[in-house]
This record gives structure tokens, sequence and C-alpha cells, in this order.
């Protein structure tokens, strides 16, 4: 029998916990170097605060966010699966018994004919999601449950989601070169705006970017690509990750088509809010929601842009339709804080002080910024 030694931790502050990849046949999250029990301790008080589990290969999501009132069966199976002491939950005889990520020994059965089917298991040829050789599970003579255990997740690249005593999951087909060309994309575009700050604070005027121009266009193809030819859209599990994803498309729309029409007028400045939500919503097509680790990094550049052009307009004359995108600014700030940062945090008083913390620490930097860029202003 393996044995567990656990020591309790306090629950992460981050809604992201990475998965270790060489612990088979375990779960094995974050820095800990040992197996965290669902039964008691940190995994356990993440699953008391909630309302869903989302574990894949790149790590275990927790939301206190409300899942959508129907998981589309033609993406996700489901089954019945009660909570259990020695794993995430069990799936009742009906659905085929079946133990999902044992906490303290994994067994493998001699013959998979004795293992009753369910449509987890008539989903793989040879029975089983786990084709690694090495896996560290225990042969068990005439075994009648099969159990998942890291195998399955890394080499058939599960997505599954817990919650309420239901079991969901699929397998993630994406290829290699999804990731390479949105990780690529999200390089350049990190590149483009880090130029364009370091020109704003400069107090520089473009009047021709071609190139960054191009680059705006593709990275909106390539975002209604993943988002809607690749049904990436249809992944999202939660009311919030669904109005900040149509609230940043309608942002980024038209900016998009703003910057077309004004493109000699157009200053360094004007387009980092617009880069930064391009790469927001790239990060949806790996980590499948805005509960990810890099939105509070983007809701902070994002802030801070927008607290810039609105102290801008408390202060400066502006036109009616700069004020216009002043406001639509502000508006997916907003929506970032609300659906973006609130989800991020299992407590809504963490969730509030998140916020806070945030829009006091942008509204400062704006602040900094408009004194130190005053005698070169930058408009837009």
């Amino acid at each position: 029998m393996h044995r567990v030694v656990y020591k309790p931790k306090l629950v992460p502050a981050m809604p992201f916990m990475s998965i270790k990849t060489d612990t088979y046949p375990f779960l094995v999250f974050g820095e800990s170097s040992n197996v965290m029990p669902w039964s008691h301790g940190t995994i356990f008080s993440l699953r008391m605060k909630s309302t869903y589990l989302r574990i894949t290969r790149r790590g275990l999501q927790y939301s206190m966010s409300e899942l959508l009132p129907e998981m589309p069966s033609a993406i996700w199976k489901s089954a019945r699966c009660l909570p259990r002491m020695d794993g995430l939950c069990g799936m009742t005889e009906q659905a085929g018994s079946m133990l999902w990520f044992p906490s303290t020994q994994v067994d493998i059965p001699d013959n998979f004919e004795l293992i009753p089917r369910n449509e987890y298991l008539d989903q793989f040829p040879n029975g089983s999601a786990c084709t690694s050789s090495s896996t560290a599970r225990s042969l068990l003579m005439r075994d009648t449950r099969y159990e998942v255990s890291l195998c399955d997740l890394l080499d058939s690249n599960l997505d599954v989601v817990y919650m309420r005593e239901y079991i969901y999951w699929r397998t993630d087909t994406t290829g290699v070169l999804t990731y390479v060309v949105v990780s690529f994309a999200c390089v350049y575009l990190v590149s483009c705006v880090s130029e364009n700050i370091v020109n704003s604070m400069q107090g520089e005027r473009q009047t021709v970017f071609a190139e960054q121009r191009a680059t705006v266009y593709g990275s909106l193809l390539l975002i209604c690509y993943v988002l809607f030819y690749e049904d990436c859209a249809s992944l999202l599990l939660t009311s919030e990750d669904r109005s900040l994803m149509w609230h940043l498309l309608f942002y980024v729309g038209v900016q998009t088509v703003v910057q077309h029409l004004y493109a000699a007028t157009v200053a360094h400045g004007a387009r980092i809010s617009l880069l930064t939500a391009c790469i927001a919503l790239l990060t949806l097509r790996v980590h499948y929601s805005f509960d990810n680790p890099y939105t509070l990094v983007l809701s902070v550049l994002f802030g801070t842009r927008s607290m810039f052009k609105f102290v801008s307009a408390v202060v400066l004359p502006h036109s009616a339709p700069q004020i216009a995108l002043v406001l639509l600014d502000n508006f997916a700030f907003c929506s970032l804080l609300e659906n973006g940062l609130m989800a991020t945090n299992t407590e809504r008083l963490l969730g509030t002080q998140t916020q806070v913390l945030v829009v006091v620490m942008t509204f400062l930097l704006a602040v900094a910024i408009l004194a130190y860029t005053s005698r070169h202003p930058v408009t837009g």
C-alpha cells in the first residue's frame, strides 16, 4: 500500500495549480512533492469553496463561478460520480464502476473483459486512455474496476470537469501547430505592446504603422478562427467567461475599425489596450477560460491605459468621439474586473480586494504617466 505523507497548507490565492508530469500514477499539484488527498486538507478546501473543478494536463482550475446550465452533450460525456475518500469520485455501478484519480493506490486489471463497459472506456480501442508503458500502476488479479490516473490524463489529453456529483470529460484534440501559432502570436503581441509603451512614454507619434496594423488584422482573424471555426467558444463553461469574451470581441472590433479609418492620426499608446485585449482573447485557446494566471497581469496593463485615457479626458479637452472611445475602454476594463478578476478568487471578499487593489494601482500609475508625458501629450 502506498503511504501518503501530507502536510496541510493554506488554499492557494491563484485560481490555478499546475500538475507535475513525472509523478505516476498520482496527481501531484503545485509545489507539493506528495499526493494531496481529496478528502481533507488543501484540495478538500478547494472542493468546498469552488462550484466546480477542471483538470487538464496543464493543471487544476477551480472557481466559485456557476457553470452554464447545459454542458453540450455533443462535446462532453458525463456520468454520476459520488465523492470518495480514496479519490476524486467514484462512478456508480449503473454508469460503469470506475474511480477517478485515486490518491492512495492505482490498480490495473489483468483482464479488461471483467470491467463493466461505459462511455469512457468505449472511447478507447484497448479499453484504456493510458498508453504509456511505465505508469507505476499495480496489477490486480480479477479486478473489476478501472481507475483513471495521471497517465490517462496525459496520454489522451483529457479535459475533466467535476461538479455536484457529476463528472464530465472530453479528449482535447488540439494539435501542436495550434499551440505554436498561438504562442508566437502572443509573444509578438507582447513585443508590440512593449514597443508602444516605450514610444508613448517618449511622446512620439506614429503616422505610418503598416506592420502593427497588419498585426491587429491578423490577430483578429486568428481570434475569430480559434473561437468560432475551431469552436473554442463552446468550451467556455461559465457565464462570466462568455460575457467577457463578447465584451472584448466587441471592443477589439470597434477599435480595429476606428484605427483603420483614422490610421494617420493614431498615436502609439492608442494600440496598447487593443493589443492587450487580443492577448487576453488568445489565452482562451490554451486555458478555455479567463480564469488563468495571465488575467491579473493583463488587467493591470489594460486598466492602466484605460485610467490614463479617463484622467486625460478629465483634465484635457477631448472631442465627443474621443470621449466615446474613453467610455468604451472603461466599459471593457469594468468587464475585466467583474467577469475576469472576480472569477479568479474562491471568495467574494478576496475578489473585491483584488478589484480595489487593481483600480487603485492603475489609477496611480495613470496619474504618474500623465504627469510624465504632460510635455508630450498623446491622444487616443
